[in-house]
């Protein structure tokens, strides 16, 4: 609908609903007697676009007849007048609005008002735009991940596949997956439509590395100090690194098999391994102990102190005597029995044998020297040879040929062990060869380790 009201000569035209209804001449005025006029004004204007969503910027465009000098536009939304001829305005908010353009010049004033001329509908909400991420991306199982819906276009609703057949609907779940690589679909949807995104193998998990067992076993666990143990790394697993506690207040130490000087005058040591690997760590413990005092044999049985003159014999066992700095020892026919000797040898006829001697046999006998008769002895008769004998009432004899062996070292240990009247020889705890003699009853002196000529650290024997 376009309204007009016309000033001094002006003609009312009235359009409404397309049909044009009669003219009507108004005068406003009397001419100027002369028989010419002024053309009058005829206010008129168009725009482009008269419809559209907000914000919405309208180009207006007078169109008035008369050839007006000023105009006055109301745009119909609250905005200031607008005095320019062509105007552009820019609707802000969503409605239907009436534009009214007054045009004044020398035919006098005129203006029209289009009624319901601009429509603005509101903006269409923003695309939906779906995206998200997850932390962590990568871990052994089971490894919780968090998501977080990171979509633009403010979606109200979710919808996750996890990649291993399970789902959710919440906007930022949490999920344990199993191991496994997995791939990721978020859709969501919202008042600007739905929208989907999917991330190849997004999730890495990781079958978990069990933790390392820690284990080792020590060439020495008892002994006289300064007491020099070598260790041994048993632990099993993956191991990335290695820190022994030697338990006397010593620094640690980080190589896998380490070798450790006690070197106190006595103590009980609480040797502690931890291994640590990609699925943990692990702590093995073993007692050392360190005293050049106390000794127990194999069987746990027998204490004694070499430096004094006094040897604590296990029940049943027969008495050991110390004769100043040399030892002597007699079985009486008694089973079983073991006694540690820390007193070195002197340079004698067999020679020296020095450290802390181990001994395995049920009985040993400790010769410096002395004249005993009735034994069985093995010995190194060089760095090549051992050989089994006996002394029958102090007389020595060597029984059979002797063994050859490989060169000897003095780490290297030699036992003798005697099964009815069948003697073997054992060189590091393997067999050697074996004798017969039934020179001795059963109730006869154990069995003697000999060393000539080879100094070894550690001997042992056995008893008939």
């Amino acid at each position: 609908m376009v309204k007009r009201c016309k000033g001094k000569g002006a003609l009312l035209l009235i359009i409404l609903l397309g049909i044009s209804l009669p003219v009507l001449l108004v005068s406003c005025g009397g001419s100027d007697g002369g028989g010419s006029s002024t053309p009058a004004t005829v206010a008129d204007f168009s725009a482009s676009p008269v419809t559209g969503t907000a914000p919405l910027t309208v180009a207006f465009t007078d169109n008035s007849a008369g050839a007006p000098t000023s105009w006055s536009w109301d745009f119909g939304d609250g905005s200031a007048l607008d005095n320019t001829q062509n105007p552009s305005h820019t609707y802000a908010t969503a409605g239907t609005y009436d534009v009214t353009l007054g045009a004044d010049g020398p035919g006098g004033t005129d203006n029209v008002t289009k009624v319901g001329y601009i429509t603005v509908t509101p903006p269409a909400p923003p695309a939906t735009v779906a995206q998200f991420s997850g932390t962590p991306l990568t871990g052994d199982a089971p490894l919780d991940v968090q998501f977080t819906d990171l979509s633009t276009g403010a979606p109200d609703t979710w919808s996750w596949d996890f990649g291993d057949n399970t789902t959710s609907t919440q906007q930022d779940p949490l999920h344990t997956y199993a191991a496994g690589t997995y791939t990721v679909t978020l859709t969501a949807d919202g008042p600007g439509g739905p929208d989907n995104v999917t991330k190849v193998d997004y999730i890495t998990v990781g079958t978990p590395v069990p933790a390392p067992v820690a284990g080792f076993s020590a060439d020495n666990t008892t002994g006289a100090a300064p007491l020099t143990v070598a260790f041994t790394d048993n632990s099993t697993g993956s191991i990335t690194g290695y820190s022994w506690d030697f338990g006397d207040g010593s620094a640690l130490d980080n190589t896998a098999n380490p070798s450790h000087v006690y070197d106190v005058s006595s103590g009980t040591y609480t040797v502690a391994l931890t291994v640590t690997g990609p699925g943990g760590s692990d702590t093995f413990t073993q007692d050392i102990t360190a005293d050049p005092t106390m000794y127990t044999d194999d069987f746990n049985r027998a204490d004694n102190t070499v430096l004094g003159t006094q040897w604590t014999t296990p029940a049943g066992c027969s008495e050991l005597q110390i004769v100043t700095e040399h030892a002597v020892a007699t079985d009486n026919g008694v089973i079983n029995c073991a006694y540690w000797s820390w007193n070195p040898f002197t340079a004698d006829q067999y020679s020296q044998v020095v450290g802390t001697f181990v001994h395995r046999g049920p009985a040993v006998r400790i010769q410096t020297g002395l004249t005993l008769p009735n034994f069985y002895f093995a010995r190194a008769q060089n760095a090549t040879t051992l050989e089994i004998g006996k002394s029958v009432d102090g007389v020595l004899s060597i029984i059979d040929a002797p063994f050859t062996v490989g060169g000897l070292l003095p780490a290297d240990v030699i036992r003798l062990e005697a099964v009815g009247d069948t003697l073997e020889l054992f060189l590091n705890d393997s067999s050697v060869g074996t004798v017969t003699d039934n020179t001795f009853s059963s109730g006869a002196p154990g069995i003697f380790i000999d060393v000539t000529g080879v100094t070894l650290d550690n001997w042992e024997g056995g008893s008939l």
